[in-house]
Parts: C-alpha cells; sequence; structure tokens
C-alpha cells in the first residue's frame, strides 16, 4: 500500500511510503535540487567565517578558493544532514515510531539534480489499547497451614541433619559411607576417587552410570569390599560409554549413620530462639512474609495474564528474532552453567527455540501494552524514582549511589531502568484498579503453586537485551 506524496516545509522532500507488513515500513525520499543547493550555500556561509586557509586571515579566504578546496567534503556533509533531517521530519509527519537499526539504502546523491534513498525500518504496533480498568484477579491465600509449618520445620532439622560413626552400622537408607572408589571401563581406568564420602540411596553419585548400582553395596561394613560389573545407563552424558560393561570396586572405611534431630526446645534453642513456641513462631511470620510475596507476584503476573488477553496485535518481526535468539542463547549458556552436557543441550534445542519465541512474544506485547497505557494515564518515571532504584541497586552491590548511577551512565543503561520504573508504576496502577477476588486455600493433595514476575524485555541483562534493563 503506498501512501500520497506529501512534502515537508524543512527540506521540501517527496516521501512516499509502502506498508510491507503490520509493523513494517519503506520509506521513499526525494529532495530536490533548490533545497541542495540552499543547504550548500549555507554550508560554505559557516565554513567562510571558520575556514583557516594559508595565507588568508580566519573568515578572509576567497568563497571560489573554499569550493574548490572543500566542495567534496561538503558536499558529503550535506547529503548525511539532509538524509538525516528528512527522515526525522518523514518520522514525525507520519507519527512513526522506528524501533531497532533502520537499514538505509539505494542512496543517490547529484547536487545539480536531487538527492534520494530509501529506508526500510520496523515501526511499534499500531493498536489501541481499550478497557483496562478492572481487571479480575485472584488473590492466593497467605494464612499458612499446620502442615506447612511442619513441613518449614522438618526443612530445617534436614539442614541440620549430622552424620555419626556407628561401628557396627551396615551400609543401607540414610547411612553414609567413607570409601575408596574405582570405575574401569574397557580395562582403563576411568574414575577413581579416594577416601570420598558416597551416601545410600537415590542420591548416590554412582547412580550416574546406572540404576542397579546401589544394591551390591547395601549392608556392607566398614572394612568390606566389593567388586561387580554394571551396563552403563544409556542416557549417560558420555555418549561413546553409553551400554558398555563398568567394573566397579569399593572399599569401605567407615560407615556414619544419618542423624536428625528431634523438633523440641534443645533444637530450638541451638538456632538462637528461646524453645520450640518461638521458633515455631518465626516460622509461621517466615511464611507469611513468603506467602505475601508470593501472592503480590502472583497478581502483578495475572495482570500481564489479563491484559495479553484483551490485547492482540502484530509484533516485529526482525527485532522480536533477534530478542528470542537471545533468550535461547542465555538459556543454553545457563543449562552448560550448570553441568548439562552439549550434546544433551542440543537434543533439546527445538524445545529451546519454541519456549524462547513463546517467552519472547509475552514479553515484548506486555512492554508495548504498558506502554499505551502509561502514556494513556500519564505515567512517568520521575528524577525521584530514578533516585530511589538506584539507591536500591546501590545497596544490593554495596557501592555508593553515585558510582551506581555513573556505572548506569557508563553502560548506558538509565533509559532502560526508567522504562523498569515506569512499567511496574503502571501495574501498580492497574492493581490499584482491579477487582481481586481472595481464593481459598489448597487442599494439602493439590497445593497452589507460587508464580513469577510479569517477564517483559524491561527484566533482562542490559548487555543482551532488545528493549532492556539494568541488571540486579
Amino acid at each position: 500500500m503506498t501512501e500520497p506524496e506529501k512534502t515537508t516545509e524543512a527540506t521540501a522532500a517527496q516521501i512516499e511510503i509502502e506498508e510491507l507488513g503490520p509493523c513494517k515500513r519503506r520509506l521513499t525520499v526525494r529532495i530536490p535540487k533548490d533545497t541542495i543547493q540552499a543547504e550548500v550555500a549555507r554550508s560554505f556561509d559557516e565554513l567562510t567565517d571558520k575556514a583557516v586557509v594559508p595565507g588568508f586571515r580566519r573568515g578572509r579566504a576567497p568563497r571560489r578558493l573554499l569550493e574548490a578546496r572543500f566542495a567534496e567534503a561538503v558536499r558529503e556533509q550535506v547529503k548525511e544532514q539532509l538524509i538525516t533531517r528528512s527522515y526525522q521530519e518523514a518520522l514525525e509527519e507520519h507519527s512513526l515510531e522506528p524501533v531497532g537499526t533502520p537499514d538505509v539504502e539505494n542512496v543517490e546523491f547529484d547536487p545539480e539534480a536531487e538527492l534520494s534513498y530509501d529506508v526500510t525500518l520496523e515501526i511499534k504496533p499500531i493498536f489501541e489499547v481499550g478497557e483496562y480498568e478492572g481487571l479480575e484477579l485472584e488473590r492466593p491465600p497467605t494464612d499458612s497451614t499446620e502442615e506447612e509449618l511442619v513441613q518449614a520445620l522438618d526443612r530445617l532439622r534436614d539442614r541440620e541433619t549430622r552424620y555419626e560413626t556407628a561401628e557396627e552400622a551396615t551400609f543401607g537408607d540414610g547411612c553414609l559411607a567413607v570409601v575408596d572408589c574405582e570405575v574401569t571401563i574397557d580395562g582403563e581406568s576411568y574414575i577413581r576417587r579416594d577416601q570420598t564420602e558416597l551416601i545410600a540411596g537415590q542420591e548416590n553419585w554412582l547412580r550416574l552410570l546406572s540404576d542397579e548400582v546401589n544394591e551390591p553395596l547395601m549392608g556392607k561394613t566398614a572394612g568390606d569390599e566389593v567388586t561387580f560389573s554394571t551396563v552403563i545407563r544409556p542416557d549417560f552424558p558420555e555418549e561413546s560409554r553409553q551400554g558398555k560393561v563398568a567394573e566397579v570396586r569399593v572399599k569401605f572405611y567407615e560407615i556414619k549413620e544419618r542423624r536428625v534431630p528431634e523438633a523440641d526446645d534443645e533444637f530450638a534453642r541451638s538456632l538462637g530462639t528461646e524453645g520450640l513456641d518461638e521458633l515455631k513462631g518465626r516460622i509461621r511470620t517466615e511464611l507469611a512474609r513468603q506467602k505475601e510475596t508470593e501472592a503480590q507476584a502472583s497478581l502483578r503476573r495475572q495482570v500481564g495474564d489479563r491484559l495479553l488477553e484483551k490485547f492482540d496485535f502484530e509484533l516485529p518481526g526482525e527485532l522480536l528474532q533477534e530478542h528470542a535468539e537471545d533468550i535461547l542463547r542465555r538459556q543454553r549458556l545457563d543449562l552448560q552453567y550448570r553441568g548439562v552436557p552439549l550434546e544433551e543441550v542440543e537434543k533439546h534445542t527445538g524445545e529451546l527455540e519454541e519456549a524462547s519465541q513463546t517467552r519472547a512474544e509475552r514479553q515484548f506485547k506486555l512492554l508495548f501494552i504498558l506502554e499505551k497505557i502509561a502514556e494513556k494515564e500519564k505515567v512517568f518515571a520521575t528524577e525521584n524514582d530514578l533516585e530511589n532504584e538506584i539507591g536500591v541497586l546501590a545497596s544490593n552491590y554495596r557501592v555508593r549511589p553515585a558510582r551506581m548511577r555513573a556505572e548506569l551512565q557508563r553502560r548506558r543503561t538509565l533509559s532502560e531502568l526508567r522504562i523498569r520504573i515506569r512499567e511496574r508504576k503502571t501495574i501498580d496502577l492497574l492493581l490499584s484498579k482491579a477487582n481481586v477476588v481472595e481464593t481459598t486455600p489448597a487442599s494439602a493433595d493439590e497445593p497452589a503453586e507460587p508464580q513469577k514476575e510479569p517477564e517483559s524485555p524491561a527484566g533482562q541483562e542490559p548487555s543482551e537485551q532488545a528493549a532492556g534493563d539494568t541488571e540486579e
């Protein structure tokens, strides 16, 4: 679709706009000879006052000499200035808001004829936000149950678990053994660990080889030595080892039994409280704090969900793809940092790509929706808001606010920080106008899962995002 030609007053440029897609446009710009020559004359007038030419005082060099010496440089400068100015005028006149980097091509410049060029650019989605007040939200319950209290207390007891040597103990569930262990594959030593700890059951690190390694070890005592064979599991990280027979030798030096402290006053005092009642009170307070945090996160995510249900539109394809690739790259690196073999990561590339695309679409749609609502509601990130946010970041990093601001300026992420603040304030506004219904506690068989904050590009690392945010 091509719009009728229009003329801007500043450059007298003729501009044609072709729609290449919902969020993609091509501008064809032509600037006539009169505008070019007027700009060239103005540039030479400025140059006459400033140029220093050997043999002449500043501002006294003949115009003809300046034109002969600086003609090429002035023409190049005029070309760049006219392209920049006419492009900005075209954006303003046609209310285009570009995203990403525009592609300028087919530049033709003849000062005696005209300057013409094409610009291909992606723009922000064009859509209207309708009714967004009164969003229907469900607030998860924040009251903790007796079962949750017991579970939290048990986690504390597990954290304080100790293993104690028992002379008559045999290796079994709940035991830890100090052993020498060697695994041989194809006659070569593959793993050798001396005086290492081995826990019975599911946490046994030897289970990386196969699920059958526990059985030959059960019932052994200090001083015993056992040798057995096992077939390496088909999903073993090293593909070349899969299905091979491994010879395992384990020598037991010491058996330790697991000792979990009783939930009593003595245990409570070891954690710095007066007794079990006070410890339970502190646990209830912490559970309430956690549940309140989870409830707020759930409400904020629901705001995003409701907005995405209400407003649908096309996104800038190239920018979306770049962001999805950024997300995919970070996910792959994260998996590798966590020790997942590269072969395993590659095996799930298709799933990761699909998840990255879905996440990128959600983030960008929320970004544009919240931006529209912020503009309509006149929500801004004030300087005071910015200073407060910088103060929080400075506290997290244990540096002075002035140093944190300087670092953000160096990394050019202050504008992204303002985006984050405005998004948060916009969500706060929507929450204040929402219809929030309190939900009943989930049953013990169906525990409620805590939900995450709504995602947006303003939640990513500044060095790897399309419309980003500063790190926290």
